[in-house]
């Protein structure tokens, strides 16, 4: 029997840009009150008292999971992977209510309307910049192989405007005997607003994780990780900037709520259609990874 389990729905990565004019930016080797106390007061909620500020007028930090860098226009601020499935919602909402504090508003969203009364550009202000909503299934067979089945031949996706582009990504090893392990790892389907990501996520996580990454993961990710009859893939819908400042003015649990929401929207919008007999069919099983109406 097919196993096709959800095992965690959210955020793996959010980035919030602060944008300010040049005037009030504090370079490499001057005080930095208070020109530049909003980046480093989001480095205390990011990571206390223990970082090491690199870079000259472009100063970074970068511990693999956070990384917030000051430069002459704007300060960026990225949370990704593991550590924002763990701690995310604390830290986005410490963030959110620093710059509120600070007052640093969203960016309003732009009317484009003949008649749309002007509104002053603030001196300083937030967007967000990436939104990565995320979900990942446990599986007894091999999501990716499947639903990449003769793309581009048999199988097409529908529903997105401005066309699209895709990608299979294999790899292709040789082992020790002389034979080669091919697998396909990845499927990427993107246009310019948005890239949708289905890939080996117990792959990913053996290649990759640090054994302190590792120990941010629920109970369940290790115990698949280790099992060989369990799988386990990831659905990653990315939304770029043109797509996530739709959700600026959000609080923190609007924005965990998003990923839903998005997700939800997407699977309604796009379908994957097999021909079959000269006929179109939706292929279910891509469109249940998008469905929340039941449990699964």
């Amino acid at each position: 029997m097919a196993v096709l389990n959800r095992v965690f729905c959210g955020l793996d990565t959010i980035h919030i840009t602060i944008t300010r004019p040049r005037s009030v930016i504090a370079f490499y080797g001057e005080s930095p009150e208070p020109t530049d106390k909003l980046f480093y007061g989001v480095l205390d909620i990011l990571l206390g008292k223990n970082f090491v500020v690199m870079g000259g007028s472009k100063k970074f930090v970068n511990n693999g999971s956070e990384y917030i860098q000051s430069n002459p226009k704007e300060i960026l601020i990225q949370l990704r992977s593991a550590h924002l499935m763990k701690y995310g919602r604390s830290k986005v909402n410490a963030i959110i209510n620093f710059l509120h504090e600070n007052e640093v508003k969203p960016k309003a969203k732009r009317n484009r309307k003949k008649d749309a009364p002007k509104t002053e550009r603030p001196l300083y202000f937030y967007q967000i910049t990436r939104f990565d909503a995320t979900c990942d299934y446990e599986t007894n067979f091999d999501l990716v192989k499947i639903l990449s089945e003769k793309i581009g031949y048999t199988r097409f996706f529908t529903g997105i405007s401005k066309g699209y582009s895709y990608r299979v990504i294999h790899e292709n090893k040789r082992l020790p005997d002389g034979k080669r392990d091919h697998k396909i790892k990845e499927i990427k389907v993107f246009n310019k607003g948005w890239e949708l990501a289905i890939y080996n996520k117990k792959l990913e996580v053996a290649e990759q994780a640090t054994a302190e990454k590792l120990s941010l993961y629920p109970e369940v990710y290790r115990e698949i990780l280790i099992n060989p009859n369990r799988q386990l893939f990831r659905v990653e819908l990315r939304l770029f900037r043109s797509r996530s400042v739709s959700l600026n003015d959000f609080n923190t649990d609007q924005l965990f709520e998003a990923v839903k929401t998005e997700l939800i929207k997407f699977g309604k919008t796009v379908q994957l259609l097999k021909i079959k007999n000269k006929k179109s069919v939706e292929s279910l099983l891509f469109s249940k990874l998008f469905d929340f109406s039941a449990s699964i």
